[in-house]
């Protein structure tokens, strides 16, 4: 963990500042300065701190902070998320996400999907466990390799979180390396992606479709059963920058919204039957799911310094806030489980608004909530907190809030 103080400020009660920012859906630190006031200091308390922290003093936080710090935080997270069965590490979506830096920033220029433009950008690398849907790592420092080259080196990372090597990787052709995909297959680790259209690999897919018929398939998800489609499922080596093995390759023809599109994808995985391979590769999306949920909830796109470590450092304290709001949710009940982190922040936590009385009582602080509407959902989930905590083999002291135990009761 981060052991740095700053200003009789811990680094612990630091992090919990942003945690805590983060969870409330506040954008930037100067957004806390309405909170900062005599009638409630809620929001300090919650972090072991007198009085909301200013913009200087996150800052020199965030300068003190080494990136091999961050990305042991990061890892951590990871590894609490799995031991916690938050993460399976089987099957992995990765992607980058990009976030558009505005300002002087030493930044190399990209395209920006979503502005359809080229300007400067921090690039994040995120792998998710597509069964869970959780996030297992993610960093900004690619360290002079493209994203492609950074597979190779995530398998060191993710085996270190999930304690072992992942049983199928998928991404799109923005990954694209021959290289690279005659490694992941040499190491016996299974992958899917996009046949990218490389001249070499656009003449290579005319000849397949000439000399192969297209033959029908049926999807079994519940939401492509309707959908008219056919394949050819063949094998090639005849792949742009790769030398190895022959590859599968399996060219989807099918009808969507009215139209016919052929989509290829590439894989070496010879195990699954074609419709597993096509419909666990849809599953990919999930990430896409991912970014646009932690957008509406938690700003990944707010930038709050132009610097990859910093950008990484709050990306992991909103990875963190995720996973919190995943076991809440699935501890509140099994209609919560699959509800937005922003609905239920809004419609379960009130957002955020509610009332309590805060009181110590010799070694516990004692958070008495006013009544609410939902907090018949709540009361079961926080009875008892400090021995159930216990019962999980944790002390009951709160590091950040000066190693006193912590009791929740609500009006009745």
């Amino acid at each position: 963990m981060i052991r740095i103080k700053r200003e009789g400020i811990s680094g612990q009660k630091m992090l919990m500042v942003l945690i805590n920012m983060l969870f409330f859906r506040k954008k930037r630190i100067f957004h806390l300065d309405a909170l900062n006031n005599p009638e409630d200091n809620g929001f300090a308390l919650l972090c072991g701190i007198t009085r909301v922290v200013d913009s200087t003093l996150e800052y020199q936080f965030r300068n003190s902070i080494t990136l091999k710090q961050v990305d042991h935080f990061t890892k951590e997270i990871g590894k609490r998320a799995a031991k916690l069965e938050l993460i399976i590490g089987d099957i992995l979506n990765i992607d980058t996400h990009t976030t558009p830096v505005y300002g002087k920033a030493n930044l190399k220029k990209t395209k920006i999907g979503s502005k359809n433009k080229v300007m400067k950008a921090i690039i994040t690398l995120f792998v998710q466990d597509q069964e869970t849907q959780r996030m297992i790592y993610h960093t900004s420092n690619f360290r002079g390799k493209s994203p492609a080259e950074m597979l190779l080196m995530l398998m060191k990372t993710i085996k270190e979180i999930t304690g072992k090597n992942p049983g199928h990787m998928l991404f799109d052709m923005g990954f694209w390396n021959g290289t690279v995909f005659e490694c992941l297959d040499l190491m016996k680790i299974k992958f899917t992606t996009i046949y990218k259209n490389y001249p070499k690999n656009v003449a290579n897919i005319k000849e397949i479709i000439l000399k192969n018929t297209f033959k029908p398939i049926k999807f079994t998800s519940s939401t492509r059963k309707r959908l008219k489609a056919e394949i050819i499922d063949v094998t090639t080596n005849r792949i742009s920058g790769y030398s190895g093995r022959e590859l599968r390759v399996i060219i989807l023809h099918v009808k969507w919204k009215k139209k016919w599109k052929i989509v290829t994808f590439l894989t070496n995985d010879f195990d699954s039957l074609a419709v597993e391979v096509i419909e666990r590769y849809a599953k990919r999306w999930r990430i896409e799911n991912w970014f646009k949920e932690m957008i509406e909830y938690s700003h990944l796109d707010a930038l709050s310094s132009p610097k990859p470590k910093d950008h990484d450092l709050i990306t992991a304290c909103r990875v963190l806030v995720d996973d919190a709001m995943t076991l809440l949710k699935h501890d509140a009940g099994r209609e919560f489980a699959c509800m937005s982190n922003a609905r239920f922040f809004r419609e379960v936590l009130g957002e955020g608004n509610l009332t309590a009385h805060v009181q110590l009582k010799e070694d516990t602080i004692v958070v008495r909530f006013k009544r609410f509407d939902t907090q018949h959902i709540l009361e079961p989930l926080f009875e008892n907190i400090d021995k159930k905590i216990e019962e999980l083999g944790i002390k009951p002291q709160i590091p950040w809030l000066n190693n006193y135990k912590l009791k929740i009761e609500f009006e009745q």
